[in-house]
C-alpha cells in the first residue's frame, strides 16, 4: 500500500474507506451511505450508544384506547366524560351507578358557554383535575386588551376536579379573578338524567318511564318513575358566597357568583345516587347531610364499612357494547 492510501485509510482514496454523502447521487444511494455511516459511529462508539439505548427504554410508555374520553371510578360509580369534562355529548359518557346512568349530562358553563380547557390529570384511580382559563380570545392578542361578556380575556382561571365516591360524586370548583376590581360571573351546571343501561345507550330502550324533575333548595332532584325501578338521583350546590343562591331552571343548576381582585372561590356540587330496591346504609345518611348543605363526607362506623364494602364490588366495563 503507498503512502497516499495509507494516508486517505483504503485502497479506494476516502478517508476509512467511505464516501462522504455529497458523493452520492440523491435517492437510494444517499440512504445507503447513511446506513454505513450510522454502522461505522456504532462501531466507534458502541458504549455510548449502549447507554442511550437503555435509558430510551427506560421511560415509561403511555397508550391509551379511546383518546377521547376519560374516566373514574370507584366500586359500582363511574364517571365517563370527554376530554374537556363534558357529559352528554359522547354517547356512553355521564355518571353511572350500578349500570345505569343517573346522569345523562353533567357540563360546566360560566357565563352561559363552556370554557376554554388547559389540561386534564388523572389525579387517582377516583380522581380527575381539569383547568380552564376564561374567556380565551381566538386567534390570541390577549394582551392588546378586550373583553367578552364582561370579563376581561384570560381574567378567570379555573381548576376542576371531580372525585368519584361509591355511590355518587363530588365536584369543586376553585375560580380566581386576577384583574377585574370585581365582577360577577354566572356560574351554572348542565343536568340531565335518562336511566338507561348500559346496554341501552346504542339500542333500543327496553323499559321506559318518566324522568320526574323536581327543584329543591340549593338542588334538584331526578326521579325514574318505573314501578319496578325506583332509582332516584339527588343533585346539590354549595359554597362561596353565593351559599342559598343557587337555582335549578331549563336544565341548569345556576348562581350568579362576584369576585374581588386577586380572590379565589371554591364552589362544590355533590351528586348521590339512590337505588331504592337495593338501598346502601350510606345512601340515606348523605341525602340527609346533603340536605343540610354540609360536606359530603362518610361517617364513621356503618357507613364507613358500607362504603367499603361498596369499593370491592365489581364495576362494570364502559367499552363494553
Amino acid at each position: 500500500m503507498s503512502r497516499r492510501s495509507e494516508h486517505r485509510g483504503g485502497s479506494n482514496g476516502w478517508p476509512n474507506g467511505y464516501r462522504p454523502l455529497v458523493a452520492f447521487a440523491k435517492g437510494a444511494l444517499a440512504a445507503f451511505a447513511w446506513k454505513r455511516r450510522k454502522a461505522a459511529r456504532a462501531s466507534e462508539y458502541p458504549v455510548r450508544l449502549q447507554d442511550a439505548a437503555a435509558e430510551s427504554s427506560a421511560l415509561p410508555v403511555f397508550a391509551q384506547n379511546r383518546s377521547e374520553i376519560v374516566y373514574a371510578w370507584r366500586g359500582p360509580s363511574l364517571l365517563v366524560v370527554d376530554n374537556q369534562c363534558r357529559a352528554g355529548g359522547e354517547p356512553r359518557s355521564g355518571y353511572f351507578f350500578r349500570e345505569a346512568r343517573y346522569l345523562r349530562e353533567l357540563r360546566l358553563e360560566i357565563q352561559g358557554e363552556s370554557p376554554f380547557p388547559c389540561s386534564l390529570a388523572d389525579v387517582a384511580a377516583n380522581e380527575l383535575e381539569f383547568t380552564y382559563v376564561y374567556p380565551e380570545k381566538e386567534g390570541g392578542g390577549s394582551d392588546r386588551g378586550g373583553e367578552r361578556r364582561g370579563v376581561i380575556y384570560g381574567n378567570l382561571d379555573l381548576r376542576l376536579r371531580y372525585r368519584v365516591r361509591p355511590c355518587g360524586l363530588l365536584a369543586t370548583l376553585r375560580i380566581t379573578n386576577h384583574w377585574q376590581d370585581r365582577v360577577e360571573v354566572d356560574v351554572a351546571w348542565a343536568l340531565s338524567a335518562d336511566f338507561a343501561d348500559m346496554g341501552e345507550l346504542h339500542g333500543e330502550r327496553r323499559q321506559q318511564a318518566e324522568v320526574e324533575i323536581g327543584a329543591e333548595a340549593n338542588g334538584v332532584r331526578f326521579l325514574y318513575s318505573h314501578p319496578e325501578l325506583p332509582m332516584a338521583t339527588h343533585v346539590f350546590a354549595e359554597g362561596g358566597p353565593v351559599t342559598n343562591a343557587w337555582s335549578y331552571a331549563d336544565g341548569r343548576l345556576a348562581a350568579r357568583v362576584p369576585l374581588d381582585r386577586q380572590s379565589t372561590v371554591e364552589l362544590r356540587l355533590s351528586v348521590l345516587a339512590v337505588d331504592a330496591q337495593d338501598p346502601s346504609a350510606i345512601q340515606p345518611r348523605l341525602l340527609d347531610r346533603r340536605r343540610g348543605l354540609r360536606r359530603l363526607r362518610p361517617r364513621c362506623g356503618e357507613a364507613a364499612d358500607q362504603e367499603r364494602h361498596l369499593q370491592r364490588r365489581p364495576v362494570f366495563d364502559h367499552r363494553r357494547g
